[in-house]
């Protein structure tokens, strides 16, 4: 099980930095090196007209792109003609944003396809298997219970359903569900102590069958779950990041399998939660991430445009750096 996730980790980070590469190409910027992992090298080899160095290292989560620049040293005429920092500013944006567009792509088509392999698109939000000792058993949660709210919301779809749950237990701390058993409607109070101690598993119904996503609504909802999972995500960041939640619950919590109702297609949609989370990370604003040298970016042309508008209006003494 480690290993499979290490494995689809490496793979995803793969992508990620083939989505750079291919995005310098096109932009006309030399790449220098490809490196798919860490540390001591196993294989090196020349790869096309620029004579690209390839290499695989030892540990593989992780690889990176290095581009020609003059910022790291001198260059030829040649190279520094296709360098980095002489690309205009939508170019070196568009390479630096390619990788996670990549991880987004690639999650949009993991979801379709464990969509279209059996996940259910069922009608009525109804309560499956209750986990013996979770929130959900401790507040009376029975299988075979219909949600019909989520806080002030009422809901009528296993979607509507798990994504007011989702963002409810993000938000504050407790959420209060409608449940609807025999005709009765009561309501039950679920403490936010993260998605893995909720502890049930919604099984839609329409006449006790499931209905199976085609090939097109497959993708128009894995675009939609694409979304919402990057809006959950980043709320549920956000909380950590003020307190309002703990790093265990954001941890824990399994998003795409909650949204999806989880399938056959289980493992795809672990792998596209992954990588989506893969392209949210890497645009976060921070050093070295891609988000970060995207602020960099621009910071760099206000900077210019700032100084050039001191150089031909202003007083050189208002001028600060």
């Amino acid at each position: 099980m480690a290993l499979g996730i290490v494995l689809a980790v490496s793979a995803l980070l793969i992508a990620h930095e083939l989505g750079h590469w291919a995005a310098a190409r096109l932009c006309g910027i030399k790449v220098e090196v490809f490196s798919i992992g860490f540390g001591p090298r196993l294989a090196a080899w020349p790869v096309g007209p620029d004579r690209v160095h390839c290499a695989v290292k030892l540990i593989p989560l992780g690889g990176f792109v290095q581009l020609v620049d003059e910022r790291a040293g001198p260059l030829s005429e040649a190279s520094a003609a296709r360098a980095f920092n002489r690309a205009s500013l939508g170019k070196r944006i568009a390479v630096l944003g390619a990788g996670p567009a990549v991880n987004f792509v690639l999650g949009v088509l993991l979801l379709a396809l464990s969509l279209w392999h059996g996940a259910p698109a069922p009608v009525l939000p109804i309560v499956g298997q209750v986990i013996a000792g979770s929130d959900a058993a401790r507040a009376g949660v029975e299988r075979g219970d219909r949600i019909v709210s989520v806080g002030p919301l009422a809901v009528t779809t296993p979607e509507a359903a798990r994504l007011g749950i989702l963002s409810a237990l993000r938000t504050r701390a407790s959420v209060r569900i409608g449940l609807e058993r025999q005709g009765q409607t009561h309501q039950v109070v679920l403490d936010a102590g993260g998605l893995a101690r909720v502890g049930f598993h919604l099984e839609g119904r329409r006449g006790g069958t499931g209905i199976a996503y085609g090939p097109s609504p497959a993708m128009l909802r894995a675009v939609a779950m694409t979304w919402e999972l990057s809006v959950l995500e980043v709320q549920a960041l956000w909380h950590t990041l003020t307190m309002r939640s703990s790093l265990e619950a954001f941890a824990n919590s399994t998003w795409v399998s909650a949204m999806s109702g989880g399938g056959s297609g289980s493992a795809l949609a672990f792998l596209a939660e992954l990588s989506i989370t893969l392209a949210l990370v890497n645009l976060l604003p921070v050093p070295m991430l891609d988000g970060g040298r995207i602020l960099f970016e621009l910071a760099q042309r206000v900077r210019r445009v700032s100084e050039a508008h001191s150089d031909s209006s202003g007083p050189k003494h208002w001028r600060v750096k």
